[in-house]
């Protein structure tokens, strides 16, 4: 096996940002390469809102940017991120 993908089907708390990063190092000591796939953040899981509010808008910069702070760290092992659902009616969002 060379590498793993990770789907990171997440909301604003789940994964946090440490065991991220303790699972990114597991696999980075193996030496596989990471593949991090169908990244999204939820954060209307009732379905409450048809469009996300300013408040969700800076709330989901904010984990973005808290995960990809942890990506970057392990940059030299992850090979791919991306993302799922970003434009899709049934995104998560």
């Amino acid at each position: 096996m060379d590498g793993i993908g990770l789907q990171q089907h997440g909301s604003e708390f789940e994964p946090s940002a440490r065991d991220l990063d303790l699972t990114l190092s597991r696999c980075a000591q193996l030496g596989l390469e990471i593949h991090i796939t169908e990244l999204e953040v939820e954060l209307n899981n009732n379905a409450q809102f048809d469009s996300p509010t300013e408040l969700m808008n800076q709330r989901l910069a904010k984990r973005y940017r808290e995960l990809f702070d942890v990506y970057v760290k392990h940059a030299g092992s992850i090979r791919a991120v991306m993302t799922f659902n970003v434009t899709d009616p049934s995104s998560r969002l």
